[in-house]
């Protein structure tokens, strides 16, 4: 009699794995204005909110405090808002200051944009330091920002407090929404090479809610360093929300 037949050998599944993200490239949102054309980095880990860079640091004057220019990536699938960076500096081993994020921008971080802003070191600090940062964001839509449309973004070589350099011009809103008061507009000077090196405030002017299709003005002085000399803004990115 013929041998039962044999059941061929067991072969295991090919391993599955798991879809990449849906991440759009690294990108500046088209709500900002300006000259600058941003040199976006390629570090920072998909899934995630991460600080792609941490500039060279710089002080207003004495007792101002240290001011640490940054960039995140939304390396996750989902828009973010209310984003902060915080963490501490360090001289070796030893923490010598803590920060925490000021006028980032944009408001609402979509899906593989990069965010600019500064983190504010209370402290003077040390030559040589290292830092530590970390971002956070809520993707949670009822406390996302609204993104204000800026229209315009001129360099003024006399038109800041003072008679300094200051960037002017116009905001729109885009939404169907009403953007609420204080409404942000934060500078953003860059390198004729793209490097983030200094960040400035202010606000829309009035003190007034922008409804939909509503358009306000601002002024935004160039930040001086701590001498009292004006900082370069060679390019520049202006951003906007409330």
């Amino acid at each position: 009699t013929a041998p039962p037949p044999t059941a061929p050998p067991a072969t295991a599944p090919p391993p599955t794995t798991a879809p990449p993200l849906s991440v759009p490239p690294r990108s500046v949102d088209p709500s900002f204005g300006g000259t600058a054309h941003p040199t976006l980095g390629s570090s920072g880990a998909s899934g995630a909110l991460d600080v792609i860079y941490a500039g060279t640091a710089y002080s207003l004057g004495s007792g101002d405090g240290t001011i640490v220019p940054v960039e995140v990536w939304n390396g996750t699938s989902q828009p973010m808002s209310g984003v902060d960076i915080s963490g501490p500096a360090m001289s070796g081993s030893t923490v010598v200051g803590s920060g925490d994020s000021q006028d980032v921008e944009p408001g609402m971080l979509a899906p593989g944009e990069v965010a600019f802003g500064m983190v504010f070191f209370s402290q003077a600090l040390p030559s040589g330091v290292t830092f530590e940062l970390t971002a956070t964001g809520s993707s949670d839509t009822s406390f996302f920002s609204t993104n204000a449309q800026v229209v315009q973004a001129n360099y003024s070589p006399t038109g800041g407090l003072g008679g300094g350099a200051a960037v002017v011009g116009t905001v729109s809103n885009p939404s169907t929404t009403t953007i609420s008061s204080p409404i942000s507009t934060d500078l953003f000077c860059f390198s004729s090479g793209g490097i983030l090196l200094s960040v400035s405030e202010s606000f829309v002017s009035g003190n007034a809610d922008l409804a939909p299709g509503a358009t306000g003005s601002y002024s935004i002085d160039v930040p001086t360093d701590s001498a009292g000399n004006q900082m370069p803004c060679p390019t520049f990115l202006v951003g906007s929300s409330g």
